[in-house]
């Protein structure tokens, strides 16, 4: 099929598959969340075989449902960074005499 300027957002999410357009896709395909990999399988959901489903449309099913992400801060205090702090929230103004 040609190349197409519609976009289909993932419909299922968080429950079962995830049915999306999917071209080029090959048998064995790694499945990646939030930069992750996870375990899962990639099929067609209309018919035919990766990499040439039908209608291009594939479903994504993932074994588990991944963690959350893990953020942390790390809040750096301004004299370790050699720069003064733009806030200025901890700064002095200099005291003028007259």
């Amino acid at each position: 099929t040609g190349n197409t300027t519609r976009v289909d957002f993932p419909t299922n999410a968080g429950r079962g598959g995830m049915q999306l357009k999917g071209r080029h896709i090959q048998p064995g395909a790694a499945i990646f969340v939030n930069g992750r990999r996870v375990d899962g399988a990639i099929m067609c959901t209309l018919g035919g075989d990766l990499p040439s489903c039908d209608e291009e449309k594939i479903t994504v099913t993932l074994n588990a449902a991944p963690s959350a992400p893990q953020v942390s801060i790390d809040p750096a205090q301004p004299d370790q960074q050699g720069g003064d702090d733009s806030q200025g929230e901890d700064r002095q103004k200099p005291k003028v005499e007259r």
